[in-house]
């Protein structure tokens, strides 16, 4: 599977917007790691064929650093990863 991923803003404060195009339905995976390298958060998400958006939000507890967004297919392949500093 093809995605197109944009992460936004970087560095982030409280929020991180993802938009995600893919060209066909998918469940993925999402996780997001610390600087350390541990996952903080983690879900399932249904993509839909085109432009899907997502927003994680009550991220402002977080300790400035540099974190890494990672999509998986349901077979754990990675699809995508992105690092995103905090402020």
């Amino acid at each position: 599977m093809n995605l197109k991923v944009r992460a936004y803003p970087n560095p982030f404060g409280s929020s991180i917007s993802l938009e995600v195009i893919c060209e066909q339905d998918e469940q993925v995976i999402f996780r997001l790691y610390n600087p350390a390298g541990k996952v903080i958060k983690m879900s399932y998400w249904k993509l839909v064929s085109g432009m899907n958006k997502i927003i994680l939000d009550n991220l402002e507890r977080l300790t400035p650093g540099s974190y890494l967004v990672e999509l998986k297919d349901q077979h754990e392949a990675t699809l995508h990863t992105t690092e995103l500093l905090k402020e």
